[in-house]
């Protein structure tokens, strides 16, 4: 699969702007649709639908559960230090 970097680079501005106008969350479908279509025609199309998984899965599913697992943490740790200091009467 060659694919040079001025192609990859002009169809993936013009995917990211064409998720971008139609408001889609995330530009799902129509980002996958552009991308598929810009670069489609060249061998192993499989190896681009497996690309746009990663993208996926790396741009948006594993920043949200870092952000869930920190925000358990960070939720736990206020729970347990509020619990262990006496509560003060003025």
């Amino acid at each position: 699969m060659d694919i040079g970097i001025g192609r990859l680079t002009a169809v993936f501005i013009a995917a990211t702007l064409a998720g971008f106008i139609s408001h889609s969350p995330a530009g799902i479908g129509v980002f996958d649709a552009a991308i598929l279509i810009g670069l489609g025609g060249v061998q192993g199309e499989e190896h681009l639908v497996a690309a746009l998984l990663m993208f996926r899965f790396l741009y948006h599913l594993l920043p949200f559960v870092t952000a869930l697992g920190l925000l358990g943490v960070v939720e736990g740790w206020r729970g347990l230090h509020a619990t262990r200091q006496p509560k003060r009467v003025s």
